[in-house]
């Protein structure tokens, strides 16, 4: 014979005591609206809550200044134990910045004895600016395409755009398809993407290229001058891939 279920009822537990909260049950509507706001922050929810167990509660103004109090008490409370992140100096960023900051100031743009032989071209962009009439707004510029920025290094370099696409090994072209990845790089391009703009190169042949770039390219006075003239204004200064991409991320 099955035996019947019955249903049994402990006594009533306060929901408070399952939520995380002190196991203590507000005596008033007051003490019950505040315990209310900590969590919920809409006051009409809290007023209907607070109505529906004491049949009475505070305005909704009140019930909005204490759950202003509360953010403000907890955002006091999150920022007081928030760790304080102390920038030694002599760090890498810093190290960066400060060798960068030194080209700006005294205008070096490279290390070693070819920067005697830098010739720095003129700004096409001031001299436009120097020839408008009073009043008048220069137009802007339609950008770059991949291949007239190709086409562009190429010329600046005595190479020719089938040269920086194609396969071969000599040390021109190597040094002429690893300035046009650098640059190409220092205008916003992932390296996997920039490896597809050169005919399909793999993600590490770019990250190298740039690296032998600034090793060793930008101790040419014929790419320093290049490299000047082609890579944008915020990343002209790098002459490093750690520095190019620190400029990258501070220019977006």
């Amino acid at each position: 014979m099955a035996t019947a279920y019955r249903a049994t009822y402990g006594p009533r537990i306060e929901w408070f005591g399952t939520s995380g909260f002190p196991d203590r049950e507000p005596s008033d509507a007051r003490a019950y609206a505040k315990r209310l706001v900590t969590y919920i922050s809409d006051p009409s929810t809290v007023r209907a809550h607070t109505l529906n167990r004491f049949g009475r509660s505070p305005t909704k103004e009140q019930i909005r200044n204490w759950r202003a109090l509360h953010v403000a008490e907890t955002e006091a409370a999150r920022t007081s134990r928030a760790p304080v992140v102390e920038i030694t100096p002599g760090s890498e960023v810093d190290d960066l910045c400060a060798a960068i900051a030194a080209r700006l100031v005294h205008g070096g743009h490279l290390n070693g004895s070819a920067a005697a032989d830098l010739e720095i071209e003129p700004d096409p962009v001031a001299e436009v600016v120097e020839a408008l009439e009073p009043g008048e707004k220069p137009t802007r510029q339609r950008p770059l395409t991949t291949d007239e920025v190709i086409r562009d290094c190429a010329e600046r370099v005595g190479s020719s755009p089938a040269e920086i696409l194609g396969t071969s090994r000599k040390a021109v072209s190597v040094r002429a398809r690893q300035f046009v990845v650098a640059v190409l790089r220092a205008r916003g391009n992932s390296y996997p993407a920039t490896g597809r703009f050169l005919g399909g190169r793999d993600h590490a042949t770019m990250v190298h290229s740039v690296k032998a770039f600034f090793a060793v390219g930008m101790e040419d006075p014929l790419y320093v001058n290049a490299w000047m003239a082609a890579a944008p204004c915020a990343t002209k200064f790098a002459r490093s891939p750690a520095e190019l991409d620190m400029l990258l991320g501070a220019s977006r």
